[in-house]
């Protein structure tokens, strides 16, 4: 005999009694079959998860990989006087970098190194953006290395736009991070920074001195641990620091010192450096044929590592050659080419030298409207800079046109 419910199942569904069990095992066939679907993709969605999470294990190592091998050649610190110039894109690396910085696996040395890769290519912005990024980053990760770079690197964007309080201050402070932490390599790279800022300020004998002072505790550093190309590097702004001061002879030593260490080290960069500082010195002494050779020398050796700042500052100091011997349509040849270089590297400074040269080149032309023009912006260039000692003799030379004029 049926139980009720069964009745009742028989009366809604509307079949006969005799076929019930046969619906109910379909019933229940049906909602297993339901069931292992619905255990099916719940499977599938966590294994699909677990390939997730293995990508991700095994993406991160790769990019990183990547990143070690695109910017293995890049410096983590900027030096504005001898800096590379890496054919780098450096927008897919940023977002690789802080797409790990986002995984928690973050380094600020990846930072530093685009810093440098957009400060060699002039845009001072974006360098000093980064090197922010690569600031917080490292007080973040508590890495006292990255810490003082950056905190360099920051120190010399300031230099180089003549604001030369926040680059003392910040150059500073790295060098008491790199001395607490014990970095001596770190150490010896901001005193050679602070020399250079003092040397590009020049307001008095006094930054000379003390130029001469940070050059030479670096030099010491670097003989103390055995780089003997930072201690080239030192000994040629130590050369030309005594050439500011007059000191020729002094001046020649570091040099040609600096050059055996750079030729004995194969470093080909540093060669054409103190090649063009030996033609500095025979410029200065008036052995004007000498100088051409050294510094032809060394333009053409820029001209083969395709190091651009080399390159102007080589054709700038050989139109100044051609202007001392009369010949001011090849000088202003030389200077007008050396300018649309700074001018494509962002180098103000530079620009600004060359502006002043290219005038005084017009002045002595006799086309004195054309001298006031160029004159007064190299003026605005060196106010941008901080230049001092260069800014005065353009001003003297702007005041005599304009009452001229």
């Amino acid at each position: 005999m049926m139980e009720s419910w069964e009745q009742d199942l028989v009366a809604l569904l509307g079949i006969r009694p005799e076929l019930l069990p046969t619906v109910l095992a379909a019933v229940l066939a049906g909602v297993a079959v339901l069931a292992l679907v619905e255990l099916a993709l719940l499977v599938r969605s966590a294994m699909k998860r677990r390939r997730l999470r293995a990508d991700k294990d095994e993406t991160d190592p790769v990019l990183k990989d990547l990143l070690d091998t695109v910017l293995r050649d890049v410096p983590t610190v900027l030096d504005s006087q001898n800096h590379p110039t890496p054919a780098v894109d450096t927008a897919p690396l940023e977002r690789s970098v802080a797409l790990l910085e986002k995984k928690g696996i973050g380094d600020a040395s990846y930072y530093l190194k685009l810093s440098s890769v957009a400060y060699s290519r002039g845009d001072s912005g974006q360098a000093l953006v980064y090197a922010e990024r690569a600031l917080n980053l490292a007080e973040r990760n508590q890495n006292p290395i990255n810490k003082s770079a950056a905190l360099g690197s920051i120190g010399v964007l300031n230099k180089d736009k003549g604001d030369f309080d926040a680059a003392f201050k910040q150059l500073s402070h790295a060098l008491s991070v790199s001395r607490e932490a014990g970095y001596k390599a770190g150490e010896a790279h901001h005193m050679r920074a602070i020399g250079l800022m003092y040397r590009q300020k020049r307001e008095s004998e006094l930054d000379t001195d003390m130029a001469l002072d940070y050059f030479q505790n670096a030099l010491s550093i670097h003989q103390e641990i055995n780089d003997r190309l930072g201690a080239a590097q030192d000994l040629d702004y130590l050369g030309l620091t005594y050439l500011d001061k007059g000191d020729l002879d002094l001046a020649l030593n570091c040099f040609n010192d600096a050059l055996n260490v750079y030729r004995e080290t194969e470093n080909r960069r540093g060669e054409a450096r103190a090649l063009g500082n030996l033609g500095l010195v025979h410029q200065v002494r008036g052995d004007l044929d000498s100088a051409l050779r050294y510094l032809n020398n060394a333009l053409m050796i820029h001209e083969e590592l395709g190091n651009r700042r080399g390159q102007s500052q080589s054709l700038g100091n050989i139109g100044l050659i051609y202007q001392a011997k009369g010949n001011l349509d090849l000088a202003l040849e030389y200077h007008t080419d050396a300018l649309n270089i700074d001018r494509e590297t962002g180098d103000v400074a530079s620009e600004a030298q060359d502006l002043g040269a290219i005038g005084m080149i017009y002045y002595h032309k006799g086309n004195y409207r054309t001298a006031l023009k160029h004159l007064q912006e190299a003026r605005d260039l060196f106010l941008q800079s901080g230049a001092s000692a260069d800014l005065e003799m353009v001003e003297n030379y702007i005041h005599e046109l304009e009452s001229q004029l």
